[in-house]
This record gives structure tokens, sequence and C-alpha cells, in this order.
């Protein structure tokens, strides 16, 4: 009898779930889009800063020898990545904007010396800098983004965020396409291979940038979900032929060209939107599970 109760409540939470989902709307315009009537359960949370992950940077010791060198090794890095990042669009081909992302990622990098620099990031507030045109602004968005929205450890020096991240689309795609898991398991196990871009640069230079910034949209509303829906949704689409694929040579083409095709933004975010039980609790799930069984010590976390 407990049993078919709980499944008789499991049932029932399942229709209320697919109501609530059949009343989520997707708003396009020409310059925004903005969703409405999103679940006001289990998706409903405050974004706020974690004060265990933001480094003060008043309280920086900046006569600490390790920090100053740790610093200048990623200062280095920075000064090697802002020529190479959007080098085409025609913003980065004058040198003081170049001149200015630079600063806002070496700000960010002595600001936050627990990430620092990491490749990656370039793109990110790159495309920031290239939105907003000024360099205040763009530094505390990139600084919103990695303390508030993304795994405290997302650009950690041993990146054990993104291997996080990369299993945990492997365990939604198990439950989602397990013909597909089964296969690209076969030919490229490590998701990261192809989805680091994905998740350290939220997308950027791997789609256009109008389906980027649709992308970027969403992120704001609903947070670190709506980076699964789009893989999710890409994963799909392209399952034919990622199915004829039978070793990495083939494959990582293909998961790597897809994405820049992807022109149509606004009917790409409507059928991402289109999953449905797509829960934020199976995604903490999967990332509690993997955490525990490879980052010693490690708390839930969402």
């Amino acid at each position: 009898e407990d049993e078919d109760k709980e499944e008789e409540e499991k049932k029932k939470d399942d229709e209320e779930e697919e109501k609530k989902e059949e009343k989520d709307s997707i708003e396009l315009d020409d310059t925004t889009m903005t969703a409405t009537t999103i679940d006001e359960t289990e998706d409903e949370f405050e974004i706020a800063p974690d004060p265990n992950r933001a480094i003060d940077t008043n309280q920086v010791d900046i006569e600490n020898p390790k920090i100053i060198k740790r610093f200048q090794i990623h200062y280095k890095m920075i000064r090697g990545d802002v020529p190479r990042t959007y080098p085409q669009h025609p913003y980065y081909q004058l040198e003081e904007n170049r001149e200015a992302l630079g600063r806002v990622l070496s700000a960010y990098a002595f600001h936050n010396t627990a990430v620092g620099y990491c490749q990656g990031l370039n793109f990110v507030g790159g495309m920031m800098l290239l939105v907003m045109n000024d360099e205040e602004k763009a530094f505390w968005t990139l600084h919103r983004i990695i303390e508030s929205y993304l795994p405290a450890d997302m650009y950690s020096d041993n990146m054990k965020g993104l291997f996080c991240e990369a299993n945990v689309l492997q365990r939604l795609l198990e439950d989602r396409k397990p013909k597909l898991y089964k296969h690209m398991m076969q030919v490229t196990p490590h998701f990261e291979t192809f989805c680091t871009q994905w998740f350290l640069c939220l997308y950027c230079g791997t789609m256009p940038v109008e389906t980027t910034l649709r992308i970027w949209d969403a992120f704001f509303l609903e947070s670190y979900k709506i980076l699964y829906r789009v893989a999710l949704t890409l994963l799909t689409e392209i399952e034919p032929q990622l199915m004829a694929a039978d070793d990495m040579g083939a494959m990582i083409p293909l998961l790597q060209e897809s994405p820049m095709m992807l022109y149509d933004c606004r009917s790409f975010i409507k059928r991402a939107f289109k999953i449905r039980r797509f829960r934020r609790t199976t995604i903490l799930k999967h990332r509690t599970a993997w955490r525990h069984a490879h980052v010693p010590g490690s708390m839930d976390i969402d």
C-alpha cells in the first residue's frame, strides 16, 4: 500500500509539473527574450553572491609573494589571449578595445585570486565588453557570472567544475537518449573534449553571436539550466549524424561545426525550452553524486 501511495503521489507531481511546463512561454522580439510563468516552486530562486566564493580586493595581501607571482602568471596569460579574442570582429580590431579587455580580465584576476584567470574567460569577458562597451559594467557582470551563476570551481586550476558539468550532461543524455548516450560513450567517452567551450565559454565562439546572446538572455533568467537545455537540444537534433559517426575523427568535427549553423536563434531557443520534466533537482543530484565520488570532503552544492 505504501508503494502504491508513493507511486500515486509521484504521478500526481509529474502531472502538476507537466501542467506548469505547458504554461511556459518564450516571448521573443528583435532585442530581447523573456520567459514567463517559470516554475514557481522548485525553480524559484534568487541569485545572490556567496561570500565564501568572492574575494574582496581589500582583503588581498598584495605583499604576499605567492599572490603576486600567481597574478603575474595570469597577467601573462591574459596578454597572450586578448589578441586571440574575437580577432575578426571590428570592435576588437581597435587596440583601445583590446587594452580595455585586458584591463577587465586583469582586474578580475586580482580581485578574485582564487580564480585568477582561466582560458575561456577572455571570450566571456570579451562578449560582455562588446555588448556593454563599459569596462566597469563588464567587470561586475563577469564577477556575478563566476561567483553567483556557476559552480565555484568551474574556472579552478584543476578544472573540477568542468569535469563535473560534463558528467552531468552525460547523465542527462543517458536518461533521455540512452541509445545516443551509449554510442557516444563508445566513440568519445570524455564529454569534456567537446563541451569545454559550451560550459567554460557559455557558448561564446561556438555559435553565431546572436544565438549566443539569446542563450545568455535565458542564462540570466534561469541560471545554468539553459546550458544543459542547449546541449541536449543540439545533441538531439544531430542525433542521426552522431549515430553514423563511428570514430572521434568524424564525431568531434560534427560537434564543433554544427552549432555554428544555428542562425535561427528564436526557433532554436524555443526548441530548447520544449524539453519537459527538466528539473533543477535532477541536475543537483548528478552534481552531488559526481563530487562525492571525485572530490574528497565535498558538500552538496547548488
